[in-house]
Formats: C-alpha cells, sequence, structure tokens
C-alpha cells in the first residue's frame, strides 16, 4: 500500500464552496388564460319563418343586456344553398352565435314552412303577381327574368310570320285598385322590420306578437 503514494492536500477553504449564483432578476411567469365564460351571450326564445319578405327570424334574450331582441335571416343571405339540410347546416355555423343552441328539427320545421309558402304563392315563373322585386331572392329574380326572356322569344312575331300585324294596339284593364288611384290623402305607415303580423309570421307560442 506504501506505494501507491499519498493525496495532496486539499485546503479546507475550497472543500465543500460552490461558485456564486448570478442574482440577476428571474422572468415573470406567464399569466393564465382567463376561463371562458360558460354562461351564454344569449338565450333563444323563439325562431319563425316571415314570409314576406322570405326570411328566419330569430327571437332571443341578450344576456349582457337582458333586453329581448330579433335577429332576422333573409333569404338573400341563404341564396347559395338549395336544400333543407344545407341551409339548416349553414344557420349554425354561420351564425353559429344565434342558432347554435337551436335544435336542428326546429330549424328543419321553420325551413320547411317557408318552402311549402313559396311553392304555393309563386307561379310558375317563380314570382307573384303582387311580389316586391326588391324584396326577391337574388337566384329566383334571376330564373324569372330567364323565363320572361323565353317566354318572349316564343311568342314574338317577326314581319313574315302568318299572323303577322302591324300596330297592334290594346287596352289593358288594372288588375286591382292601386294607393295611388286614392285622393284620401291617407299615408300607408311602414311596419317596423322587427313587428311580425300574425300572417306573417308561423309562432305557435305567441312569443312574437308581444313586440307588435
Amino acid at each position: 500500500m506504501a506505494g501507491l503514494g499519498t493525496l495532496p492536500t486539499i485546503a479546507s477553504r475550497h472543500v465543500g464552496v460552490l461558485p456564486p449564483l448570478h442574482r440577476g432578476k428571474l422572468p415573470p411567469k406567464p399569466m393564465p388564460a382567463p376561463a371562458p365564460d360558460p354562461r351564454p351571450r344569449i338565450a333563444p326564445l323563439q325562431i319563425a319563418a316571415r314570409f314576406s319578405p322570405p326570411s328566419i327570424a330569430l327571437l332571443y334574450m341578450d344576456m349582457n343586456t337582458h333586453k329581448r331582441k330579433i335577429r332576422q335571416i333573409s333569404s338573400s343571405e341563404l341564396a347559395d344553398i338549395f336544400t333543407r339540410d344545407g341551409i339548416a347546416n349553414l344557420l349554425q355555423k354561420r351564425y353559429r352565435k344565434y342558432f347554435d343552441r337551436v335544435e336542428i328539427g326546429q330549424i328543419n320545421s321553420i325551413i320547411e314552412q317557408l318552402i311549402e309558402k313559396s311553392a304555393t304563392k309563386s307561379d310558375p315563373d317563380g314570382l307573384t303577381l303582387d311580389e316586391d322585386l326588391n324584396k326577391v331572392a337574388p337566384e329566383i329574380l334571376i330564373a324569372a327574368k330567364r323565363s320572361m326572356n323565353e317566354s318572349y322569344e316564343q311568342n314574338r312575331k317577326q314581319p313574315g310570320d302568318a299572323d303577322f300585324q302591324y300596330d297592334v294596339q290594346k287596352t289593358f284593364q288594372p288588375t286591382g285598385t292601386s294607393n295611388w288611384d286614392d285622393d284620401d290623402g291617407q299615408e300607408t305607415e311602414i311596419e317596423d322590420e322587427v313587428n311580425f303580423s300574425p300572417a306573417e309570421v308561423s309562432d305557435d307560442d305567441g312569443l312574437f306578437n308581444a313586440l307588435t
């Protein structure tokens, strides 16, 4: 054992001593993300179909202000969708804030009512005789114009046709009375957008009637 030699002596002041730590400021801890508010911002009360102009209306309670409001989705906003299921899915995706808590069966029922009403009211061109063209869905208006152009070309008489006549004059009688013909000076008040009459709205619970 003596041949191994002896270990060098280490000064006691170096034994067990670690280098000093840098006492700089530690980075701030990240703040936790706020938990989502479990309370819904709106509470649906009633969904209904408005037939003139065609639209889907949702009566809901704004939970921030505790006031009842109506959100209307017109047919022009759904013009690129042509199936009932497609419209229902679009409502729950594009307008999720309003329709994510509405049952899909209720939405489908309202869409069916709009489709049936449109089918019974419309003529073969897709328009009614007294339809306000400013409120018609774009795809219906385009289809109606195309149909009218085709009908015009089929019935147009040109020189050389056997039954062609020059300078044909015809008097047309009015199909109904017009407010312009009245001399009583009364003005018709424009109905507010959020008011629905029973004839316009499918409202089983009568909630919309309370607003009129």
